[in-house]
């Protein structure tokens, strides 16, 4: 079709604009501190209650309210005006948010949600924060928030089958981060039950043994698909890690399960700093967050990305995208390198002809000369340093990162939000490389810098040449003055010798 490739060109850059555009908002808004470096990632599928989770057991709990559904229904939902709005299933978190309990000090992400985004570019630039937010931690927990619905006996297990694929991708080895993470079931329906004649509240006991139940009955059946020949080892793999994950989960310390809480709907109206059932819920919790898991230490290759393969097949497109908007930011950083020394150069030639003026002083400043050429020597050693890089590195983090430093070694003046965005640009193209597990070739990035060493080159030559021409002419203009001045003294002398034979005949007469 005629129109097909301006079309599919259209959607490329689409795609490239929206995901660098989130990106930028990102790096303005994701909040990483280095006294903060111990940190609880509180991760799950999209509408899991993650956000109010974090809120409920971080944050000010005056400012969650539990509101009726509908009048005399019994069905609360929890709403905080500041960060929800509204009770929909939308999520609102798009980059990990840091939430510091102030009691405890203890630093949580409230992270976006597996599956989140209504795009490629939603989905790649938060699964990118969250990367980031854990190359930034020295040590981590996890929390796993997953809603009730989705873990009763009976009921459809996709939307739990698809936590625990978001799991796997991200955790490569569950057994190192066993002390970790826990899973709190969120949205837990307060069910009663006949006891003589009146209704009890069903206990958190009988209800952790129901969710346990369920999680046997997945285990069960992940065990048992891992035994059929016809699978791939892709997904054997993923049916082994999600076992594993949940036998972990089932953990028992003093007969109590010690990596599965839960978090109850409201059973009131009000702030939940009054709803006593959830406050009371909460120690459950905190013991489980603060005395049973552990910190641990991680490194930089412990997780993987939670991409789709929608997503993965976007990323070739969206690569050269990005290649091409680096190109273009590091070619103005090379302009204004090229105009620094330009101006430098002419500062300099203008300098060495004032020398041939009549009307300029002749003295010289050594050391505005040595500043001079120290700083196009510098600049001719570094540019060149840098090309020889960009030769043999493809890496267009590291790229980025030189280029970065020769711009604050040679103290000139570039834009900040330039730097910047180079430099993520780089983190973004290494990071999507990453993820797609392939390597894309990149420009030949020394194409924009090898002009400057090359005017620096012939501008020495030139200024060399100034200096010679210079000297010539001044000492041209010293001669020609010198034989001036030799003239009117022969000439003072011969006048002087006239008047005294003037005087000596006139003295005889």
């Amino acid at each position: 079709m005629e129109n097909e490739p301006q079309i599919t060109n259209f959607i490329d850059n689409v795609l490239m604009n929206s995901t660098l555009s989130l990106l930028e908002r990102g790096e303005h808004e994701i909040v990483l501190r280095d006294n903060y470096r111990h940190v609880v990632l509180i991760l799950g599928n999209t509408g899991s209650g993650k956000s109010t989770f974090t809120q409920w057991i971080a944050g000010d709990n005056t400012k969650l309210i539990a509101k009726e559904v509908r009048e005399d229904t019994g069905e609360y939902i929890i709403e905080d005006n500041n960060r929800i709005g509204n009770s929909t299933l939308k999520s609102k978190t798009v980059f990990p948010e840091l939430v510091i309990d102030p009691k405890t000090s203890i630093a949580y992400y409230d992270c976006p949600g597996f599956d989140d985004s209504r795009s490629t570019s939603n989905e790649l630039a938060t699964t990118y924060f969250i990367k980031k937010v854990l190359d930034h931690a020295e040590s981590i927990k996890m929390i796993f928030t997953v809603s009730y619905p989705s873990v009763r006996k009976g009921v459809d297990r996709q939307d739990f089958m698809k936590l625990l694929r978001h799991v796997t991708d991200l955790i490569r080895d569950i057994d190192k981060f066993e002390s970790s993470f826990a899973m709190i079931v969120t949205k837990v329906d307060n069910q009663y039950i006949r006891k003589g004649n009146s209704f009890v509240l069903v206990e958190d006991a009988k209800v952790l043994d129901a969710i346990v139940d369920f999680l046997l009955e997945v285990q069960c059946y992940l065990d048992e698909r891992t035994d059929l020949p016809e699978i791939s080892d892709k997904e054997r793999k993923l049916l082994e890690n999600s076992s594993r994950f949940i036998s972990k989960l089932l953990i028992k310390d003093s007969k109590q399960y010690s990596r599965i809480g839960i978090f109850r709907r409201p059973d009131q109206a009000g702030p939940l700093s009054n709803i006593t059932l959830l406050q009371q819920g909460k120690e459950h919790v905190e013991n489980i967050l603060h005395e049973k898991l552990k910190f641990t230490e991680k490194a930089d290759d412990d997780f993987g990305h939670t991409i789709s393969e929608r997503s993965k097949n976007n990323i070739k497109d969206l690569m050269e995208e990005v290649n091409q908007a680096m190109w273009s930011n590091l070619n103005e950083i090379a302009k204004s390198m090229r105009d620094y020394y330009k101006n430098l150069v002419e500062q300099i030639r203008t300098k060495i002809k004032s020398f041939n003026s009549y009307d300029v002083s002749m003295e010289v400043d050594v050391s505005e000369a040595q500043k001079f050429s120290a700083k196009l020597s510098n600049g001719y050693r570094i540019t060149s340093d840098i090309v020889k890089q960009m030769k043999t590195v493809r890496d267009i983090g590291k790229v980025s990162r030189a280029v970065s430093e020769i711009i604050s070694k040679l103290d000139i003046n570039v834009r900040d939000d330039l730097l910047v965005y180079v430099s993520n640009q780089g983190n973004f193209f290494k990071f999507l490389q990453t993820v797609s597990g392939k390597e894309f070739s990149s420009r030949s990035w020394e194409d924009l810098y090898i002009p400057i060493i090359t005017y620096i080159s012939e501008s020495k030559t030139i200024i060399q040449d100034d200096v010679i021409n210079v000297s010539e002419s001044i000492g041209d203009r010293i001669q020609s003055d010198l034989n001036s001045i030799a003239k009117v003294i022969q000439s003072d002398i011969t006048g002087k010798r006239k008047l005294q034979e003037i005087l000596k005949n006139y003295l005889k007469g």
